[in-house]
């Protein structure tokens, strides 16, 4: 039976999980830097998946005061996680 999926927003404490996920990807990875401008960031939203509690994927929206539209800056899930629909219910 697979672990229970749970969807948050992430927290400056999460900057590690975060960064942790993408160590598991060989390119494109954001830097500490650019996790913690993220979480701090008021036109930013993170949004983490957690699957028994632990790290399952991230989501990082990107919005513009006054836009109508948001931007997918990243979107990132372990790869024991994938084929679960985890990158879909981030996007929703």
């Amino acid at each position: 039976m697979s672990a229970k999926l749970a969807i948050r927003a992430a927290r400056a404490g999460d900057a590690a999980a975060i960064l942790d996920l993408e160590k598991m990807f060989p390119s494109d990875r954001m830097s500490p830097r650019t996790v913690r401008r993220f979480l701090r960031a008021p036109s930013a939203r993170v949004w983490m998946a957690l699957a028994g509690g632990d790290m399952a994927g991230c989501l990082v929206l990107l919005t513009r005061k006054g836009a109508r539209h948001a931007r997918i800056y990243s979107v990132a899930v372990s790869p024991a996680q994938r084929g679960r629909g985890l990158g879909m219910r981030l996007v929703d």
